[in-house]
């Protein structure tokens, strides 16, 4: 595998990592920040998206969730081949 590749997947997960631990712990704003970070690098993560989706809403920003978990859904069906 490229070592970029490999590099970008990391950073990727760290930042996913990082987002998840910061809303477990009530942290949402770090956590919106370092969900927004693994997104730039790995845009095609519903995983991210989803965590994304559930931060917006304990922010109380409800426009900006429910577009993170309609781009949950696309990629997620893109990524299974899915049509509904």
């Amino acid at each position: 595998m490229n070592q970029s590749l490999v590099s970008k997947l990391a950073n990727y997960e760290f930042w996913l990592t990082q987002g998840q631990k910061s809303a477990q712990t009530g942290c949402y704003s770090e956590a919106l920040s370092s969900l927004k970070k693994a997104l730039e690098l790995q845009p095609s993560s519903c995983q991210a998206w989803m965590c994304l989706g559930r931060v917006l809403t304990q922010l109380d920003c409800y426009e900006e969730a429910i577009r993170s978990f309609e781009q949950a859904t696309h990629v997620y069906t893109v990524e299974e081949g899915s049509v509904y």
